[in-house]
Order: structure tokens, then sequence, then C-alpha cells
């Protein structure tokens, strides 16, 4: 279980490094991004 909530927190560490650089673009594209990271 500890190393799924590490693998989730990486993850949404990506998720959000992602939509900062996706900001003022395809603002969808980050949020297909992130729920394909996470599923």
């Amino acid at each position: 279980m500890e190393v799924y909530n590490m693998e989730i927190k990486i993850t949404q560490s990506a998720a959000e490094e992602l939509k900062k650089k996706l900001e003022g673009k395809d603002q969808t594209l980050g949020v297909r991004i992130f729920i394909a990271g996470i599923g």
C-alpha cells in the first residue's frame, strides 16, 4: 500500500508540472494526461 501511495504522489506531482507547462495551452490535454496517469 505504501508503494502504491508513493506512486500516486509521484503521478500527481508530474501532473502538476505538466499543468504548469500547459498553462495557456490545451488544458484538456493536461487533464487527459493526469487521468491516464492515475488510471
